[in-house]
């Protein structure tokens, strides 16, 4: 699935849109108020709590080869962005265990290694295995509809070209689901925090009504195109705001930035309101209410919406 016709799939795939509700009871608006409130507190936890080890597979082939087997699937898109979250936290975990025991074990580099390519390799026969079973685990926090049987899965992996038993399929399920100490009730990712304020949105923002569900799309859609090309957008912002890379600023830094998602979310969705047919005081007022929702800083979000729109343009 190339960025160009990642729109199109995804609108023929998914039929999905959230229920945006225009006029809200005043308990409901004292409930995002106080979501938002638990919402700025996990955004700085998260910042603050990043290590150098996260984030390392949203590589392009990683990310489209995730979301083609979703599509295939016909799976919710929050079930593919949650997925892909638990994926990368499943690898880097995964990856920074062997690395400690080969290095706290094995003393020649050499011997070290060896050792290293054989957990590549095994790494990479697994692959699609351990992407199933994020889908698998990812698919049980929502719409039970959604939730992919063993069974299932097995003829699913065949199709893929893997052969695998549905003792192996539960398996994978329980290595993975342990190794990130699964909840059913998480949705860590950052959808949650552009569905939160898009509902708000919708409340505050009158021309809005009869809009959100091509403009919920439209976010999902940008938000595709930003995971797929994740280093690339970030360089251009950090480049833009800096004048460095990321390479300049190091993992641990990179991954602060992108532990982020206040600025993640108001830049996907300044982003798709800017290719909407918004006129520009509507776009100001979308703007405003973004700065008040989530207080990060209006240059930051239009460099970022910059930078998505940029990549995006040499990408279609």
């Amino acid at each position: 699935m190339g960025d160009a016709g990642a729109e199109e799939e995804s609108e023929q795939a998914f039929s999905h849109c959230p229920k945006f509700n225009h006029d809200m009871t005043t308990d409901e608006v004292e409930y995002h108020k106080e979501t938002l409130h638990y919402m700025r507190e996990d955004n700085q936890k998260r910042i603050t709590n990043v290590t150098e080890f996260e984030n390392h597979f949203f590589d392009p082939a990683v990310v489209n080869y995730l979301f083609t087997i979703a599509i295939r699937l016909k799976l919710h898109p929050m079930i593919r962005y949650q997925a892909l979250y638990l994926f990368d936290g499943f690898i880097s975990e995964h990856l920074e265990t062997h690395y400690s025991g080969i290095s706290s074990h094995i003393k020649e580099v050499n011997d070290q290694m060896v050792e290293w390519e054989k957990v590549e390799s095994n790494l990479s026969r697994q692959l699609t295995l351990r992407m199933v079973s994020c889908l698998q685990l990812a698919s049980k926090t929502y719409d039970c509809a959604d939730s992919l049987t063993p069974t299932y899965l097995v003829s699913c992996l065949k199709a893929l070209g893997h052969l695998y038993t549905t003792e192996a399929v539960l398996k994978s399920e329980i290595r993975v689901s342990s190794t990130v100490d699964f909840k059913l009730w998480d949705r860590d990712n950052p959808v949650v925090y552009i569905e939160t304020i898009l509902a708000l949105l919708s409340k505050d923002c009158q021309f809005l009504r009869g809009s959100m569900k091509n403009f919920y799309h439209r976010c999902t859609y940008v938000f595709d195109c930003v995971l797929m090309n994740m280093k690339q957008i970030y360089n251009h912002l950090l480049f833009n705001l800096y004048t460095r890379t990321v390479k300049d600023v190091g993992h641990l830094r990179y991954n602060r930035i992108l532990s982020d998602w206040f600025l993640l979310g108001t830049g996907v969705i300044y982003s798709a309101a800017s290719t909407l047919d918004f006129n520009d005081t509507q776009l100001k007022e979308i703007l405003n209410h973004l700065l008040n929702y989530t207080k990060v800083p209006e240059d930051n979000i239009k460099r970022l919406a910059d930078a998505i729109e940029e990549v995006m343009a040499h990408k279609t």
